[in-house]
Parts: structure tokens; sequence; C-alpha cells
């Protein structure tokens, strides 16, 4: 009895690889010739790191070198066959960028500056509703409306590897707020020099704010500042001047001059000599039932009394104001008072300061 045996044409297995990366899903495809005995089966051996099935197969290498990768494939026969190959993975791109500004009002053009290491080529996708995108390494965008847009940056290098990174951008209506958080008046033995620091609680950047420097009353000097401060940053910043010390400098104030939300807290004031100082009162004399303005500069926040005497010694008018850090004023009605001598006293704390006031119909 004779039987025919068909032995099937030997294959010679072999693979492709893509995205030979570390950290990435790096791919093994099967290009076996198998016409004359198809595949059903394939098993994957990454060196001594893991395994896999199937084609196409993925498989992650944790760091860069030389892989002993073999394939061996199960035919429709029940042959079996084997393929070895040394695979060299290689480190992956790293995508980084810069945008300037990331916060602004529409239409806000937008610079991206591409800081990638490891890439040849880019993808830019700008997030906005149109699905903007762009291959230049770095390019410009403007966004037109309101809104928050995430910005993503793709690189690849020559074997297709990629990375990603994002950052966001802010299109916002401005909302301006810089507080005046410290005044310090920096002293030698013969001048003293002001430095304020700035908050700025915007939602967008301050450029080139101006500050001015109040000289007891006698003179201001306006300073810009020549930087940009980012949204909810500080700056501090030393005046670009010095004041000889002398009697007639009594307190120096620091405003910045800017149309903000919260003006209250845009100016600062310093004492040269004490914690504690006024301000003569005006007008004085007074005529026609004129309300009497006090006007004190204290260090601290406090709780200033303010009280009217008789000449002879009757208190006509007494109230408590809470006075800030700085700059104070208060206003004290003379409509109740005839005409005549009366002292005008301010106390702070263990200070009093008494001002004669004279009071004419």
């Amino acid at each position: 009895m004779t039987k025919q045996v068909v032995v099937p044409v030997q294959l010679v297995p072999d693979f492709t690889v893509e995205k030979n990366c570390i950290n990435q899903q790096t791919l093994f495809i099967d290009n076996t010739n198998d016409f004359a005995d198809p595949i059903t089966a394939w098993q994957w051996t990454f060196g001594t790191l893991g395994s896999g099935t199937g084609s196409p197969a993925e498989f992650t290498f944790p760091s860069v070198g030389n892989v002993n990768v073999n394939l061996t494939v199960t035919t429709q026969t029940g042959c079996s066959y084997s393929r070895l190959k040394s695979v060299s993975i290689d480190s992956a791109p790293t995508a980084s960028f810069t945008a300037s500004p990331t916060v602004g009002e529409p239409p806000l053009p937008v610079t991206f500056t591409n800081t990638s290491t490891g890439a040849i080529t880019y993808l830019w996708q700008f997030g906005d509703s149109g699905n903007s995108e762009s291959t230049v390494p770095s390019p410009q965008f403007t966004f037109t409306d309101l809104g928050q847009y995430t910005v993503e940056l793709t690189a690849f290098n020559t074997l297709n590897c990629s990375h990603k990174t994002t950052r966001t951008i802010h299109v916002v209506v401005p909302v301006l707020d810089v507080e005046v958080s410290l005044l310090e008046l920096l002293t030698n033995q013969t001048s003293l020099t002001p430095a304020v620091t700035l908050i700025n609680r915007s939602n967008v950047p301050v450029q080139n704010p101006v500050v001015r420097f109040d000289l007891s009353g006698a003179a201001a000097i306006n300073e810009v500042i020549p930087v940009t401060i980012p949204s909810n940053s500080s700056y501090r910043h030393v005046a670009g001047f010095s004041l000889p010390e002398r009697d007639g400098l009594d307190y120096v104030c620091a405003e910045v001059l800017l149309d903000d939300t919260t003006p209250h807290n845009n100016r600062l004031c310093a004492t040269v000599k004490s914690d504690f100082f006024v301000l003569e009162p005006y007008p004085n004399p007074v005529f026609g039932k004129q309300p009497v303005t006090i006007i004190w500069v204290s260090t601290t926040e406090n709780t200033a009394v303010i009280s009217l005497l008789s000449s002879s010694g009757k208190q006509v008018f007494s109230a408590a104001v809470s006075a800030t850090s700085g700059f104070n004023s208060a206003e004290v009605s003379t409509r109740h008072l005839q005409a005549g001598l009366y002292i005008l006293s301010i106390a702070s704390g263990t200070r009093t300061r008494n001002f004669r006031l004279v009071v004419v119909e």
C-alpha cells in the first residue's frame, strides 16, 4: 500500500518593526510570504522582557539598546518556523513649547516657541472650533473668541515615534486689579529710597505699570516700572531715586496709576519719622458752616478717634473711624457749632495730635 504525503514548501519567516523607541507602542508586523502554507498563529518573544501574539503585535520597551526578538509562526499544516532578529530601541522625542502670551482679551495673537528635542516634524492643534492645525515648527495663531483653549503639540522623530504635550490659553474679558501690598523706605545715613511691592490680582498680565510717589504733598514723582507682571504674581520695585532725609519730609505715599476694579488698594503710605502723621485740618478758619477735613497717615490698620472740644473744654463732637494702613481722611461737620475757638483732636493708639480750629459765622 502506498500513500502520498504532501510536504509543504518551507517558509522563511520575516518581520518589520515600526516606532522602535522607548516608552512607545512598538509595532511588530509579520511580512512572511505564506502563500504556499498560510500562517494561523504568531508567537513573539521580546528578549527577557515579555511576549506577545498575533500580527501586528505591540510591545513597550523601557530603555534603549538592542533586544533579541524572536518570531515563531505556525501554519495551517501544523509546521512551525522561527526567525530571530536584533532590534535597536532608540530614544523617543520630547515635545515641549512656550507660549506668549497665555492670557488676554480677544483677538489674542499668541506666539508658540517650539523647544522640543529629538524631533524632526511637528503637528500643532489649537483647540479652536475650526480644529485649526499647523506643521510649522514655531507657529503663531490668533484666538478670536472668548474661552479656554488647550493647545497640543505632537513631535515626531525619524522612526515615527511621537510625544505630546499641551498648554492652556485663556481668552478673557480683562479685569484689572493691582494692589500696592508693601511700601518700604530704605534708609542709609543721609537718604531714603522708596521700594514698592505690587500684586497683580488681575486675570491678565499688567505691562509697564506707573507708580506715583507722593512726597509729603510737596511734590510727586511718577515712575514707570518696565516689566510685565503675570496674573496672580507680585513684583518688588526699588525706586530709581533717593531722597535726602530732612525735616520737611514727613511721609511718602505710593499709588499705582491704574483704572482697576478695586481702587482702594492702589495706594499705601509710610511715615518717615513716626507711625502716625496728621496733616493740618482744612479749611481753618471755617466759614459758612463748611465741613472740616482731617487727613492722617497710619502705618497700621487701627481705629482713630476724632473729637472736638470747645474753648471751655466741653466735648461737642466725637467719632471713631476705622483707619487703614496708609492715607486716611474724615470730615467733621460744623453746622451745629457756634462761632468761636475749638480744639480738634485725633488719637490713634497712644498718639494724639491737637489743632486749634476757628469757626466764623
